[in-house]
């Protein structure tokens, strides 16, 4: 039981001490993950126009 405790106290002093950098990362991540997914799915329209470029990129 102790050994179960000191890791519950693990993870609440992990959670309140780094969470903006966590959060920040995370936020980063989910819109670096968006703007892949737009881009994979359809080029945006001021991309349109360069052809060439997005075949050579895929």
């Amino acid at each position: 039981m102790g050994e179960l405790e000191t890791a519950v106290d693990r993870c609440r002093a992990q959670r309140w001490r780094p969470r903006r950098e966590h959060t920040q990362q995370l936020s980063n991540l989910l819109a670096a993950s968006q703007v892949l997914r737009r881009a994979a799915h359809k080029p945006p329209p001021a991309q349109a126009y360069t052809g060439k470029h997005r075949e050579r990129r895929f």
